[in-house]
């Protein structure tokens, strides 16, 4: 079924309860904070939890404020913004492959300036 009600009025059975279930590559992160988080299952407002970092891990979970990815409900209590995690993830990839592809140009032009052939 389409999830609307057919012409003879029959409502179809309702889908599986509770939240929708989150794609493993959401699930993705280099961050220690935020790998945290999700295994406290602190993913939303309702589900921060009471966090207080070291001190080695201040600098990560102010940065990671500022980008949005990790919110803060009442004063020491955060959860993880999955959304603005995954764009944060994805942003950084690219940056990556950007370097990535940079570097094996100039490898590949100065193995072509050495070739003695």
């Amino acid at each position: 079924m389409s999830g609307k009600l057919d012409l003879i009025g029959v409502i179809p059975p309702p889908g599986p309860s509770g939240p929708p279930p989150i794609h493993p590559a959401m699930l993705r992160t280099r961050s220690r904070i935020a790998r945290a988080m999700i295994a406290a299952h602190a993913l939303a407002p309702e589900q921060a939890i009471a966090f207080n970092p070291a001190p080695s891990d201040v600098a990560e979970l102010m940065r990671l404020r500022k980008a949005g990815v990790i919110r803060e409900t009442l004063p020491g209590h955060y959860w993880l913004d999955l959304v603005a995690n995954h764009y944060r993830e994805q942003q950084a990839g690219r940056v990556r492959a950007m370097w990535a592809v940079g570097i094996a140009l100039v490898l590949a032009v100065v193995a072509v300036l050495f070739y003695r052939g």
